[in-house]
């Protein structure tokens, strides 16, 4: 389910409790991640995971593994750059560095990290509908950016059995706004009141730090930690009326996660391993926008899940997760899942799960805790709001061998109380709150049920030693079964992608260069707009080639050209008129450059 899906870095949470990026922009709280030559793996979870993460973990998990600290030092670099064929799009370049280490014998290890970003301001048109070259504005023309992640660990092995570990990380994202790319810089509107809400530059800060144990027994494992995140969003100001609080000031939206959590792995004589813990989070967000500007909430959970070993090719998993939450109550969220082995090679399993998530805090308030239309258009918060809930089936079949491997997965997920917004027009009455003063007005609601179904296929062959083809298919059918708008029951739900394919073949020269090619196709994305009578968003192609090059065992230059066929997102433009005035909607769900070059040299000592 886009948008549900949980982020970790060894575990820790990475996004934050409270709404810190608004208008579009909350997801920057996933945004800070680390040098890649510093990540071991990425394990990738789909499915609702609530039952062993909570809540946000409602849509899967992806948890990048960092690498452990060395038992001699090694460091990697990297620089890289992404040029744009056309120029109207900014360039972007990166550099990073990872070090790791042994500080006194084997008992204490140092880890230190570096990642910096730059992309240059773009300054993109359009072709719209009657062939005029016209700028682009906000997300269409991506502005200028310098992005940077600093950080440090410290291992501490006390002994055989027991380690502590001791992580800070700090980032910054700095985006310029100086022409309102992002989003209007606050200004006078009538009768007193300020629109826009946007500074002249954006600068999003997001500190992490924890302290875990981590003991290895001999009848058991545990894991343990104490964790700090907190994210500022320095670019926005207070707008509305001319009565608002604050008005005019810096709106000081910042989150703070408090978390502690343990989770322990027991075998249980030969048949059972056992996994137990618990979790408590305190959430805090202050934005002066709103009334009140502090708000708080705290969750208490414990799980167990047990993996039971019915046969040396038979497992069945189940568990639960009871949490405890200071404004919802109660909720438990069950998982069981069975593994069959008949073979080596073949792999049977299926299983049901369940998952939930609970609003930010800032929108079960009794008023105004966001604009939107530039700072034109009230958003209020709603305090009967529901946690959104799911319930996912999947089965599935795998056969693996050493010339190739087929995959087949189908799924079901019934989605309830999904949270939205619905539209008040002026003069029109809000729930719990009174006239819509503005042209227009918004209310957090519950959206109703939406069901998912479909079938993801996978297959990859080597037929030589030194080729590989993979493919992968997902078909989506989605359907809102209940919602508010009662025009879009029937109907998939909006921007859900019906078809996306994706082919690969990659061939490697003596083990030193690897050139690779490869296709995504993506079909049938719902658009449902009705003022232009078009139901999908137009079919996308891309494909990109590339090659890695070994020079030795230190040193390696990765290259490709992304886009190939240099396929054009800005041309895509129809219109309808709007109170006698024309609107222009792009008919592709997103705007990409066109073809470019990406070029990167690595190096590990």
């Amino acid at each position: 389910i886009t948008g549900y899906t949980l982020v970790l870095i060894d575990g820790r949470r990475q996004g934050i409790g409270g709404e810190v990026g608004p208008n579009g922009f909350n997801e920057i709280s996933n945004s800070f991640l680390p040098p890649i030559s510093s990540i071991e793996r990425i394990e990738v979870i789909k499915g609702p995971m609530s039952t062993l993460y909570g809540s946000e973990a409602l849509g899967g998990v992806v948890n990048i593994i960092t690498k452990k600290v060395s038992d001699k030092w090694e460091t990697s670099v990297s620089l890289d750059a992404l040029l744009n064929e056309n120029k109207d799009w900014g360039n972007t370049y990166g550099a990073s560095i990872y070090s790791s280490g042994p500080l006194m014998n084997d008992k204490l290890g140092l880890t230190l990290r570096f990642r910096e970003f730059y992309r240059q301001q773009s300054n993109v048109e359009f072709t719209n509908g009657s062939g005029q070259r016209v700028p682009g504005d906000q997300a269409q023309s991506p502005t200028k950016a310098n992005n940077f992640n600093i950080g440090t660990r410290i291992s501490y092995l006390a002994n055989d059995y027991n380690t502590f570990i001791f992580d800070i990380d700090f980032s910054r994202n700095h985006y310029d706004n100086k022409k309102g790319q992002l989003g209007t810089i606050t200004k006078p509107g009538d009768k007193g009141s300020l629109i826009g809400g946007y500074t002249d530059i954006m600068e999003v800060d997001k500190f992490v730090t924890y302290l875990s144990h981590e003991g290895v027994y001999e009848n058991f494992s545990i894991t343990s930690g104490l964790q700090y995140n907190r994210v500022s969003n320095n670019g926005r100001e207070v707008v509305g009326q001319a009565t608002q609080p604050f008005l005019g000031e810096n709106r000081d939206i910042v989150a703070e996660d408090i978390i502690l959590d343990t989770k322990s792995v027991i075998p249980l004589g030969q048949n059972h391993i056992l996994s137990v813990g618990g979790e408590y989070r305190l959430e805090k967000m202050q934005d002066k926008i709103a009334n009140p500007t502090n708000f708080d909430q705290y969750l208490l959970a414990i799980f167990a899940e047990d993996e039971y070993s019915i046969k040396d090719n038979l497992r069945f998993t189940f568990g639960a997760r009871y949490n405890h939450h200071e404004i919802f109550g109660n909720n438990v969220s069950p998982r069981a899942y069975l593994v069959y082995n008949p073979t080596d090679e073949l792999t049977l399993k299926g299983g049901v799960s369940t998952g939930f998530r609970t609003p930010y805090a800032n929108r079960l308030i009794n008023g105004a805790y966001n604009y939107s239309g530039q700072g034109r258009f009230p958003i209020y918060g709603n305090p009967d709001l529901k946690e959104e809930t799911s319930l996912n089936y999947e089965i599935a079949a795998i056969y693996n061998n050493d010339l190739f491997y087929v995959s087949a997965t189908g799924f079901l997920t019934n989605f309830k109380d999904k949270i939205s917004t619905q539209r008040y027009d002026k003069n029109n009455m809000i729930p719990g709150i009174g006239t819509c003063n503005a042209d227009r007005c918004f209310r957090a609601i519950n959206h109703g049920k939406v069901e998912y179904k479909g079938v993801e296929l996978g297959a990859g062959i080597s037929p030589l030693d030194n080729l590989n083809v993979n493919f992968a298919y997902t078909y989506l059918d989605s359907e809102v079964k209940e919602a508010q708008d009662k025009s879009v029951i029937g109907k998939p739900e909006q921007d859900s992608l019906k078809h996306n394919i994706m082919l690969k073949t990659e061939y490697s020269f003596y083990n030193k260069i690897t050139p690779w090619i490869k296709g995504e196709w993506q079909i049938d994305r719902y658009m449902g707009d009705t003022n232009i009578n078009r139901e999908y968003y137009k079919d996308i192609f891309l494909a990109s080639m590339g090659v890695r090059y070994d020079i030795n065992k230190q040193w390696s230059i990765n290259a490709a050209i992304y886009n190939l066929f240099n396929k054009s997102f800005t041309d895509g433009w129809e219109s309808y008129q709007n109170s006698g005035t024309t609107t222009w909607v792009n008919t592709y769900n997103r705007i990409e450059e066109g073809r470019r070059i990406y070029i990167s040299i690595n190096g590990s000592f």
